[in-house]
């Protein structure tokens, strides 16, 4: 599925992803790579949207609603797919108050990310995109249920599987999408020049 990126859309992507390259940098130092920043960047997306309180998720969901600041602009089809992505990164039932409030911009950059999940699925299929949201979320066995990959190989190698189908095609996406693509040294990303996105 291919998303529209604006030039205003494309500096926001980059810099979403200088945000998850920092990320990357401060978790794994100078061995940090494109892949830890955009992994990082997606479980920070869901970590965030799950400590949104109550109230404010309630405000984010209202797709029907007057006065969604999500809402302009968009097409009817964009509005469920954010709503389905709201909806896999709820917070599970019973789970304590949330004690962080968000920033506007922290939340706009994690509904952004999430978009990008669109990349995961094929057609109708959206099991590997499940599969990234329980994985990064650390439910690793429910990842590898989605995927029917439980019994045949061990929790870790579909883990690995999960991750690099995802990242794959999130790149591919952006490459294809948005004209971004790693940058030469392998630890950010860069805006692809005319030829290089083919």
């Amino acid at each position: 599925m291919r998303l529209r990126f604006l030039p205003e859309d494309r500096e926001r992507a980059l810099r979403w992803l200088d945000h998850g390259v920092g990320l990357a940098r401060d978790r794994f130092g100078g061995g940090s790579n494109y892949r830890h920043a955009l992994w990082l960047l997606i479980t920070e997306s869901l970590d965030l949207l799950d400590r949104v309180p109550d109230q404010e998720k309630r405000w984010l969901s209202s797709g029907t609603r007057s006065g969604g600041w999500n809402a302009v602009g968009m097409t009817k089809h964009e509005l469920v797919e954010i709503e389905r992505l709201r909806v896999l990164s709820a917070m599970k039932p019973f789970e304590g108050q949330s004690r962080y409030m968000p920033q506007r911009n922290d939340v706009e950059r994690s509904v952004g990310v999430l978009e990008w999940l669109r990349w995961c699925s094929k057609e109708d299929d959206h099991s590997l995109q499940k599969a990234v949201v329980l994985l990064a979320k650390g439910a690793e066995d429910e990842a590898a249920k989605v995927l029917n990959k439980h019994g045949r190989t061990r929790i870790r190698q579909v883990s690995y599987e999960i991750r690099t189908r995802a990242l794959g095609r999130i790149l591919k996406g952006l490459r294809e999408d948005a004209g971004i693509i790693p940058s030469p040294n392998g630890q950010g990303f860069v805006e692809a020049h005319h030829g290089e996105t083919n």
